[in-house]
């Protein structure tokens, strides 16, 4: 891997940098080289995804493994220590071995890959993300070209029209202003009272407007909460699944409630209104009436062990087995919500910047300048050609739905970032990818 980064490093950013610059001293050409850096950084992009992922895996499997082995000086039969055990892949053949022997070895063999493949990788996820602001900033380059362009292509006329336009705007304003300038009061006055007046049917029209704003997207989100209960599975489903899907289904209540207070204090009438609340109600029901195995005084273990992985295996592992479900998932989402837990990543700290903070950037969807970041339809809209889906019994198609969710209305009501819980949401979506790696997506 770490010779992998470094060859992908020369060829998606270096070599085409050199390429580029070379192209350049020859002829000036800006889409080109805009295609060219957009195509470049698209690739690189995806390798330093795919390794920085599998960089920071071995340094959370570090991290398990020490917690683990701590964890077997003070209990010898420790149960989360054969969850990091499996987590982590580690080889253990108990007729030959303890399993604090595995993990040790498993240990020096994690510091040994963790020490080649460190700053190689670093290093092509930092330039994959400067290479991703390049092409960004190319793409606004271009538009600003392009833009220029077609004003320099108007015909002379053309322009002295619009000069002679824009003069004559300027001295209608000045005479506007010598008029108002030699006005009596009284009638400064009348013109006053007829802005106020104006004004106040401004105010009425906008207050009209957000109404119907207000009730528009409270249908929305009651449709969206309609779609989303279809979706809820009929089955049991992996742990990571759950949790993803109680995750939007708070958004979801959330959501709903303040659109539905928007309108409750002056049009409690509304049919919508009674709906809102009753999808609101549906939804609170589902989410109360999901519970799961936990370990017992499951907050002062979760906090001990701080490591999402964990905490996950450990819980599938009591569905697994059969363990008789004893919280809700509401209830073990809010105690993990008030653990706060260190954010810094893990592995080495003599990084310049923490490689998490660069994966989450080099993920995140960055828009040029100028533009629109979100979507205007509704997200129900997004959520039409798939009714005969959502009836699906086995449930499978609800990250359609929790897709179009994030794309729509990201980082609404997330948790704070040093919670435990925002880690168990991370490590919930990375378990979701990789599971429909092996999954056809119209299973």
């Amino acid at each position: 891997m770490a010779q992998e980064a470094m060859q992908s490093l020369e060829l998606y950013v270096i070599y085409p940098w050199s390429q580029r610059l070379r192209n350049s001293a020859f002829k000036v050409d800006l889409e080109r080289d805009a295609s060219s850096s957009a195509l470049s950084a698209s690739k690189a992009n995806e390798v330093a995804q795919r390794l920085g992922n599998l960089l920071l895996d071995k340094m959370s499997d570090k991290q398990i493994i020490m917690h683990a082995l701590e964890d077997l000086k003070k209990n010898e039969k420790s149960e989360d220590a054969k969850i990091a055990a499996a987590e982590t892949g580690a080889m253990f053949i108990s007729t030959r071995e303890s399993l604090a022997e595995a993990l040790q070895r498993e240990l020096k063999v994690l510091d040994k890959e963790i020490e080649i493949m460190e700053k190689p990788i670093y290093a092509v996820t930092e330039s994959a993300l400067i290479s991703k602001r390049e092409s960004n900033m190319a793409a606004i380059v271009v538009s600003e070209y392009r833009s220029i362009q077609e004003d320099m292509s108007q015909p002379e006329e053309a322009k002295e029209k619009q000069a002679m336009e824009w003069r004559m705007k300027q001295l209608e304003h000045l005479e506007a202003l010598v008029i108002e300038d030699s006005e009596t009061r009284k009638e400064f006055e009348r013109i006053m009272l007829g802005m106020d007046a104006w004004r106040r049917g401004q105010k009425a029209n906008k207050e009209a407007a957000d109404a119907r704003e207000a009730e528009e997207e409270l249908q929305d989100t009651v449709d969206t909460g309609l779609d989303f209960i279809k979706s809820l599975p009929h089955k049991v489903v992996p742990i990571f699944r759950i949790v993803r899907i109680s995750r939007q289904a708070t958004r979801l209540i959330r959501r709903l409630t303040r659109k539905k207070q928007q309108l409750e204090k002056e049009k409690p009438e509304l049919e919508i209104v009674k709906k809102a609340a009753e999808v609101e109600q549906r939804l609170s029901d589902a989410v109360t009436a999901a519970k799961i195995a936990v370990p017992e005084n499951l907050a002062e273990w979760a906090a001990a062990t701080s490591n999402p992985r964990v905490i996950l295996g450990r819980l599938q592992k009591l569905q697994e087995v059969g363990e008789e479900p004893t919280m809700s998932v509401e209830e073990l989402l809010e105690k993990l919500e008030g653990i706060k837990v260190p954010t810094q990543d893990p592995g080495s700290s003599h990084l310049k910047k923490p490689l998490k903070r660069i994966m989450k950037k080099l993920k995140s969807k960055e828009h040029p300048i100028g533009t629109s970041t979100t979507s205007r339809a509704p997200v129900h809209a997004e959520l039409s050609n798939m009714d005969e889906e959502m009836q699906m019994a086995n449930g499978t198609m609800d990250w359609k739905l929790l897709d179009v969710l994030e794309d729509k209305w990201p980082g609404m009501d997330e948790p704070e970032s040093d919670t435990l819980l925002a880690l168990v949401y991370e490590e919930a979506d990375r378990r979701f990818e990789q599971s429909l790696v092996d999954v056809p997506e119209d299973s």
